[in-house]
């Protein structure tokens, strides 16, 4: 349900900064966010509410009303929070780019940038080509821009400031067990030890290739419980968003796609769609063929499809909604200023059509 914060009036309305912030990032950690209608964070001398507005799961976004109601912009309010404008934890690691904005913990910013190639600040939404990321005892206050070589080296954008913040982020990105965190050396060793070394279970590569979270929150199964979480999903699980079941291409034998989001970008990018059916409005799952040659059967049986051997290779731009527009097309394509029998023929509309009587 809709949550709203309570707005100041006055002089303290022109402190508001609303922000309407798409966070696809943090639907794990919707839970943690619903403590109460209303957070409250930071000292009583730089104090700012989070208040949940709407969470809408098919997009896995979250929109945030941001007050900042005590302090402007420009007094350096924002370095003064303990706990992380979007998962609510302590920031254990500080991120600041450009713009200044400290405001969001590390790992959310990683998350960010590494699982949704997503650069820009979480506030102000400016663009972050570099985020300065730093142990809280090492964060500077102002942070100078790297150098085009430093940054060339840089991943994702990423500087340090002190060892333990890059061995931090470094476990973040890495091939971690999500039973004992026991970093591998690639997913085939994650793979063979999450097997070996916990009781038989597996991963799911569907969501391994999928699923928008670091290595070490992917889930492990029993082959029954992969099973069922194929077909059925799985439950929200503490921080946890829930997972859709996987679902299968018709087409394509046995495999299995994430969600029906990621089944329809495949089903439109490696098979083939009828348009004159699209047009009619015919359902979408009648819409689709495997390969193209079940389709071209499709247009001989449905639609009007040209087999002169010139537009063979034309494939979609020689079948027509009628057979007058086949003519039409035969006339001005392949019989175009011929003479003789074929042009004449080629150029005959047939037109049929009965003439009832009426009596009187």
């Amino acid at each position: 349900s809709a949550r709203s914060v309570r707005r100041p009036t006055g002089s303290a309305a022109r402190e508001i900064a609303n922000r309407r912030v798409p966070l696809a990032i943090v639907a794990r950690r919707l839970e943690s966010c619903r403590r109460s209608p209303t957070q409250t964070y930071g000292r009583t001398s730089g104090r700012h509410s989070l208040g949940l507005t709407r969470f809408d799961y098919s997009t896995a976004s979250l929109v945030y009303t941001f007050d900042q109601t005590t302090r402007r912009r420009d007094e350096g309010a924002m370095g003064d929070r303990d706990d992380c404008l979007i998962c609510c934890s302590p920031i254990a690691i500080v991120a600041k780019g450009k713009c200044g904005h400290d405001v969001v913990c590390g790992e959310c910013v990683v998350r960010s940038r590494y699982l949704h190639d997503e650069i820009r600040c979480p506030v102000c939404k400016d663009e972050q080509k570099w985020v300065a990321m730093s142990s809280p005892g090492f964060a500077p206050d102002t942070v100078e821009a790297p150098s085009a070589a430093a940054l060339r080296s840089a991943p994702l954008g990423l500087v340090f400031t002190d060892d333990n913040a890059k061995t931090l982020v470094n476990g973040l990105m890495g091939v971690a067990c999500p039973q004992c965190r026991q970093p591998q050396q690639s997913l085939q060793a994650l793979k063979a030890h999450v097997k070996d070394a916990h009781g038989g279970v597996s991963l799911c590569t569907v969501c391994l290739k999928s699923r928008k979270v670091f290595m070490y929150e992917q889930r492990c199964y029993s082959k029954k419980e992969l099973d069922l979480h194929n077909r059925k999903g799985d439950a929200a699980i503490n921080d946890d968003a829930p997972i859709e079941p996987h679902q299968k291409c018709k087409f394509c034998k046995g495999q299995l796609f994430f969600d029906e989001l990621a089944l329809a970008l495949h089903v439109r990018e490696k098979h083939f769609r009828c348009h004159l059916c699209e047009r009619r409005g015919v359902d979408a799952d009648r819409l689709y063929y495997g390969t193209y040659p079940q389709m071209e059967a499709h247009f001989r049986e449905s639609h009007f499809l040209c087999e002169h051997p010139d537009c063979k290779d034309r494939q979609l731009e020689n079948v027509f909604m009628t057979e007058f527009d086949l003519q039409a097309h035969n006339v001005n394509v392949h019989f175009k200023g011929k003479r003789g029998k074929a042009g004449k023929a080629a150029r005959q509309i047939n037109l049929n059509f009965m003439v009832g009587g009426g009596g009187g």
